[in-house]
């Protein structure tokens, strides 16, 4: 008697990934993570996790012209300043830049690298800050890369009037997040914008504060990184004023 053939089970691979970033020095603070999200093919090979990290604990005096080195990759920041230096205060830990400088404006400038365009992938920026109350006044850019209407999106995080906002926008749309209270106290405290495939979130100090649902889409320009004030010269600088450390960004 022919016995039946023999039928072969096709097991079906899976697979379940769950990404978490975190970044700051030994003994620092963590950065919070984002939903995971699909990622495009097209940004497979690009650097993925910690990819900007500036601190302030050379010796080196920040002036005009002098580099900062990027802790957490490839790349650097440029001083740029009208007259004299940024002075390094203590910071939380290890030292921290305190705004305005000698000439009462001044940035750090990190040209476009491919590294820090998140593209359509989740990521997360922002930036440890010390401002007092009679120094919020106005308004006063942490971070950003990218303007408002510029081609390619932008990622961006301020202090108006001592409350935290992020901005976020790209090919498909914009969001926008601030929370309603001031963190221009005289004490240090830790801002994050989240950005997942669905939503922005605000953090102060590791908690929620503020949140959109929505998708902004691709997210990649030719602008600089630029830290501490929109730009330098006459008009709207945005300049930032206080203490400001281990700014980040993180892609995943």
């Amino acid at each position: 008697m022919t016995r039946p053939a023999r039928q072969h089970r096709y097991v079906r691979p899976w697979a379940a990934a769950a990404l978490t970033v975190a970044v700051g020095l030994a003994g620092a603070w963590a950065v919070p993570t984002a939903d995971a999200a699909p990622a495009p093919q097209a940004a497979a090979a690009r650097p993925t996790g910690k990819v900007l990290l500036f601190t302030f604990d050379s010796k080196r005096l920040l002036t005009d012209g002098a580099h900062v080195t990027n802790a957490a990759g490839k790349g650097r920041a440029t001083v740029e300043v009208g007259a004299g230096h940024f002075k390094k205060v203590t910071g939380k830990p290890g030292r921290a830049a305190r705004y305005p400088l000698s000439s009462g404006y001044g940035l750090l400038e990190a040209p476009d690298r491919r590294a820090w365009d998140p593209a359509g992938r989740d990521f997360a920026y922002g930036a440890k800050v010390r401002v007092a109350t009679a120094q919020a006044s106005r308004n006063m850019n942490v971070m950003q890369k990218g303007y408002y209407k510029q081609s390619g999106g932008q990622w961006k995080i301020q202090l108006d009037q001592g409350r935290p906002s992020c901005r976020v926008s790209g090919d498909a749309g914009a969001l926008l997040v601030r929370s309603d209270t001031s963190v221009a106290d005289g004490q240090w405290h830790r801002l994050a914008c989240v950005r997942s495939y669905h939503s922005l979130v605000l953090k102060v100090d590791g908690t929620e504060v503020a949140s959109a649902t929505g998708t902004t889409g691709k997210v990649a320009n030719s602008s600089v990184i630029r830290i501490g004030a929109k730009k330098l010269g006459t008009g709207r600088v945005d300049q930032f004023h206080g203490r400001l450390d281990v700014p980040f960004l993180t892609v995943h």
